[in-house]
């Protein structure tokens, strides 16, 4: 079981999967390029949010000069419990400033709580606000826990200015975000290690911006935002 360590500075992430302080890729069937068996989705969700951008010809994520701390929930295609889901939520909020969550699952009070939780006390109380992908099933109702009232629900949308396939829609969608389905995809990372995972697409966004809102005031800022403004604070993953 999880217990935080609040002497020490926390600058690995956790394994809720396996209760470990190793939050890295560590699945990998064949064939590698393929979501279903891989730890192979966490790495790119980073990227595009935060690759460092050193080189002339490396990714820049959307926020490249943020910190991230990774939260491993997944092994493969099974995902932990929702008890210990909720948990990951609250040791992250506890952490980071803003949470990325590229998930789905079945309703939970345990989850919903947490996501209310940090968003109200995260960030010495002005909330984390909670990012939450509304799920790839081309419904009409976001799924769960972007459907979370407090959670930031995001759509995916082409480079074309449409909607994504692929993505769900409907009431309750706060924002959608660049992704795939169209005629060009997102470059981002990949998995470190040769002939594994995933990097097929060749559009990069770039948004940056000062992050010091509170929690109610970050929907109509992401609206606002042009593509050159900057953005730095410290990002949780959670896949």
């Amino acid at each position: 079981m999880f217990r935080e360590d609040s002497s020490k500075p926390d600058v690995h992430g956790w394994n809720f999967f396996g209760d470990t302080d190793n939050p890295r890729p560590q699945k990998f069937t064949p064939p590698y390029s393929r979501l279903s068996g891989n730890d192979i989705h966490g790495t790119p969700c980073a990227g595009v949010a935060a690759a460092a951008g050193i080189g002339p010809s490396d990714v820049a994520g959307i926020a490249l000069n943020c910190k991230i701390l990774p939260v491993k929930i997944f092994m493969g295609d099974d995902m932990v419990q929702q008890g210990t889901l909720a948990q990951a939520i609250r040791y992250a909020g506890r952490i980071a400033d803003v949470l990325s969550n590229s998930l789905g699952t079945a309703k939970s009070n345990n989850v919903e709580y947490a996501i209310k939780d940090v968003v109200a006390t995260g960030r010495n109380g002005k909330g984390c606000p909670v990012f939450v992908a509304t799920g790839n099933d081309n419904n009409s109702e976001s799924g769960f826990p972007a459907s979370v009232p407090e959670a930031f629900a995001v759509g995916a949308s082409t480079n074309m200015g449409g909607r994504a396939y692929y993505s769900n829609y409907g009431e309750g969608i706060d924002l959608v975000a660049p992704s795939s389905g169209g005629t060009k995809g997102i470059y981002t990372t990949d998995v470190s290690i040769p002939g594994r995972g995933f990097n097929t697409g060749n559009v990069v966004a770039v948004m940056q911006k000062d992050f010091m809102q509170t929690h109610s005031e970050v929907l109509p800022q992401l609206h606002r935002w042009p593509r050159e403004s900057q953005l730095y604070y410290y990002l949780s993953i959670l896949i």
